[in-house]
């Protein structure tokens, strides 16, 4: 997990000098290049020798000030829910163009479904669009995986999201939480090993879904309910307080 790396590389400040190896394929290697850019930012120098992270203690300076960037792990809700809602355009602002963020590939993604979005500054204007099937492969941005399913429903046509392996290991079996969310819907979804597959129709019917716990799970469902013509009922929906407690009052006022 690129959790574990994370926190030892935040560690590394705390040491002279340090070397930390990586034994295997490397997971969600997006996410570790974020924790390097921050410390970078910091001016702690650390190099990525492929897969070997190397630490001398070299301090360049402090800043006083950093600014946060906006976060396109939850970005990518609103970016997919202005593609399949009523209004013609939305607005999402805040997300920085030069990010290392491996979830801004929410954008080149739904480019493929055939979603129309365009970069102004660190603005993204995202049109109602109609979309078709394609196919994703999320092992480095697996987060990302359920809202594409979302994606996926909204769009006509078959849809195959590879990569799925880290999925099984997240709040919820994702890979399950997924389909459950899709199929309780009305939707279609299956999995074959690593490989969630929808077919798409461009509707979903509605229903009662559970969050498993799991806020990005939670997340799907509410903007699954944009393309859903009955009710869309969430039982434990407080799981979004995880990382965006905010989410349904700041969903309710676009929509």
């Amino acid at each position: 997990s690129s959790q574990y790396i994370t926190g030892l590389l935040l560690a590394f400040p705390l040491m002279e000098e340090c070397r930390l190896g990586i034994v295997g394929r490397i997971e969600s290697k997006p996410y570790i290049d974020i924790t390097i850019d921050v410390l970078k930012n910091f001016g702690y120098s650390v190099i990525d020798e492929g897969g070997v992270f190397v630490y001398n203690g070299y301090n360049e300076n402090s800043i006083e000030e950093y600014t946060v960037e906006g976060d396109y792990s939850n970005g990518a809700f609103f970016v997919v829910g202005g593609l399949i809602g009523a209004k013609d355009e939305l607005e999402i602002f805040g997300l920085s163009r030069e990010t290392k963020q491996g979830d801004k590939a929410i954008i080149d993604i739904m480019t493929r479904f055939g979603g129309r979005i365009d970069e102004v500054g660190d603005s993204l204007i995202v049109h109602s669009s109609s979309l078709h099937g394609t196919a994703v492969n999320v092992s480095d941005t697996p987060d990302l995986a359920p809202i594409i399913a979302v994606a996926a429903a909204a769009a006509h046509g078959r849809t195959v999201i590879d990569g799925c392996a880290r999925l099984r290991a997240k709040e919820s079996d994702r890979i399950e939480s997924t389909l459950a969310l899709i199929n309780g819907l009305g939707g279609m979804a299956c999995s074959d090993g690593d490989k969630i597959i929808v077919e798409g129709s461009g509707r979903l019917r509605g229903g009662k879904v559970s969050s498993y716990g799991d806020h990005r799970i939670a997340m799907s469902a509410a903007i699954a309910s944009l393309i859903c013509d009955g009710d869309v009922i969430i039982d434990g929906a407080e799981a979004v307080a995880k990382s965006f407690p905010r989410f349904f009052e700041l969903l309710d006022s676009l929509s």
